[in-house]
């Protein structure tokens, strides 16, 4: 049985990262900016206009909601990442898709059943 979304690590350690809640760690008094409570990679993507534009549009829509927390867009990506997976696990995989939009319609529910 998985864990409810809210107790999965992930969920727990962007909490952290965006001092969302109760301090986990107590201060340890180091000088200079703090490390990272998860570690990042630098990745390069290449997007279209419309895709960075749904980025900032969520960024924004997400950062107002957890104000005055720290939200990234990276954090976005994930979380994105993880909702997409969950969904093709929920609707049994994607091996009867053939195109783009057949995979949309299928993971967004526009697909009967």
């Amino acid at each position: 049985m998985t864990k409810p979304k809210s107790q999965q690590p992930w969920a727990l350690l962007y909490n952290l990262e965006s001092h969302l809640g109760e301090s986990a760690l107590p201060a340890l008094g180091r000088v200079g900016r703090p490390r990272s409570p998860i570690p990042r990679k630098d990745t390069l993507i290449q997007l279209s206009s419309e895709e960075r534009k749904n980025i900032d549009e969520l960024y924004g829509l997400i950062k107002k909601q957890f104000a005055p927390a720290k939200i990234s867009r990276g954090q976005i990506v994930g979380f994105s990442l993880r909702l997409t997976s969950s969904l093709i696990d929920q609707k049994g995989g994607i091996e009867d898709t053939k195109d783009w939009g057949f995979l949309w319609e299928k993971l967004s529910g526009a697909q009967n059943e």
